[in-house]
């Protein structure tokens, strides 16, 4: 059973008054367990309250179900997951009337009418508490999720906000989960109270938001409804992270690389590939680092080019594995990637689990973690958010992904509430790539963007006709 941290308490106090509210707690802090804990107080304020909707990633609805199922202070809960796929999953915890109803769904599901008003089926305004885990996705105020959560807002007396990254994009971020919460502005109001305006650049026909201003302003409506805690303020209680970057050198690796920028084509036996674009040259680069490359020509011909030079990075992997008796975690980006990785893994005879687009070891892993040892191979996208990966402690990240958020998630996989051991990170990188310039961004909290690449390689690019 699940007790709650004292520093979890007090952000219920905190927020006992509100009946809206944001739970700003950093990665790995117990959103769900503090959100929880809020939850039974509001209830027993208002004993009419016999409801609870929860919306969340698809891969969090499980984590959620076991949450419920251990936390100390739930008894007997009804718990049904609505996932768009079959019908409504039910578990009713001991035989006799729940105290509290539990209503899990995923995103696409809540944006699906249909789907979703078996979901909110008798649910009223007061009798229900509505919980919007990971509250960034709402901030859109224009997508269907973005627009589903205002309009939920206003049926709901009850609503609860977790983040742990409210304003990744900037303050404008703020505009959609102030609503849900009650504090209204228009887009208008919002930009001219808040926003600075004008052209980035010579090439911009509209005016974009340059600046904040008022913030001072601005976070006195955010902290009226909302109360956050950082990672630094409960540091007693996580983990040390360690840090290690290691910096592989090839020759080979850089005789393509030169070639790459400066003909901007790739050759390989007598054959020269022309790029098509500023992106192409991007995704070529970012993949020459694992020594395999695949792209479409200007002819729409599938290329793939394996084993250009001999792979430091598996090398690198390979020493990593052997020093330690730990499980570790890899995460990559690319298919050329997790090939490469898993013809390792099967050369090597390594016990390996996924998490990627096409095959989610996270619920086995749920069930029955692995008492051997073993590597966990997760893409970015499909597990740097909502998994709780803190039986493992040390993580290899065999390239880096574009996104700041993406890579501070992805190491809260581990460095989280629960975890009893010092969390290593390490950062494979060659020497001279791409690579270099990415982890400069991702490491300060800003992304790497396409548009990003082509101002850092603006004069190379110029040299040829290549688009941008």
């Amino acid at each position: 059973m699940k007790i709650p941290y004292e520093f979890q308490c007090n952000v219920v106090r905190k927020l006992s008054h509100l009946d809206k509210c944001m739970m700003g707690l950093d990665m790995g802090l117990g959103k769900t367990i503090t959100s929880l804990l809020w939850t039974i107080l509001k209830q027993s304020f208002n004993s009419k309250i016999n409801k609870v909707i929860i919306i969340c990633q698809p891969i969090k609805l499980l984590d959620w179900k076991e949450e419920i199922l251990e936390a100390s202070f739930i008894d007997n809960p009804s718990i049904r997951i609505f996932n768009g796929k079959y019908k409504a999953k039910k578990h009713q915890h001991i035989v006799k009337k729940p105290d509290l109803d539990f209503r899990l769904t995923s995103y696409l599901t809540a944006i699906r009418p249909k789907k979703f008003a078996d979901v909110i089926n008798d649910c009223t305004h007061g009798n229900t508490i509505l919980i919007i885990d990971e509250s960034q996705y709402i901030k859109n105020y224009n997508s269907k999720i973005g627009k589903l959560s205002a309009k939920l807002s206003k049926q709901m007396k009850y609503v609860c906000l977790l983040t742990g990254d409210a304003i990744s994009n900037g303050y404008i971020d703020f505009i959609n989960q102030l609503r849900v919460l009650g504090i209204y502005f228009t887009v208008e109001e919002f930009k001219e109270r808040f926003c600075i305006m004008g052209y980035k650049n010579d090439n911009n026909l509209y005016k974009t938001i340059v600046g904040y201003r008022n913030i001072d302003e601005l976070m006195k409506y955010v902290h009226s409804v909302s109360w956050f805690v950082k990672t630094h303020e409960v540091a007693g209680q996580l983990p040390k992270q360690i840090d290690q970057t290691i910096r592989l050198r090839n020759r080979k690796f850089n005789k393509h690389h030169d070639s790459v920028l400066s003909s901007l084509s790739l050759k390989h036996k007598g054959r020269v590939f022309e790029l098509r674009d500023g992106f192409q040259v991007y995704n070529v680069l970012r993949q020459l680092t694992n020594a395999n490359v695949k792209f479409l020509t200007v002819e729409k011909e599938e290329v793939f080019i394996k084993d250009l030079f001999p792979n430091e990075k598996l090398e690198a992997v390979s020493d990593l594995y052997n020093d330690t008796p730990d499980s570790f975690i890899i995460y990559y980006n690319f298919n050329t990637e997790l090939k490469t990785l898993k013809d390792f893994c099967f050369k090597f005879k390594i016990p390996f689990l996924q998490i990627n687009g096409y095959q989610n070891d996270y619920t086995k892993m749920k069930d029955n973690i692995p008492d051997y040892k073993h590597i966990v191979l997760i893409q970015y996208q499909a597990g740097s958010w909502g998994v709780n990966l803190q039986t493992y402690s040390r993580t290899i990240y065999y390239s880096p992904t574009n996104s700041g958020i993406n890579y501070r998630q992805s190491r809260k996989r581990t460095h989280r509430i629960g975890q009893d051991k010092p969390c290593f990170y390490y950062h494979l990188v060659m020497v001279n790539s791409i690579e270099t310039k990415i982890y400069d961004n991702i490491k300060k909290g800003t992304s790497y963007s396409n548009k990003q690449f082509l101002e850092d390689y603006h004069d190379i690019l110029a040299r040829s006709s290549i688009k941008n």
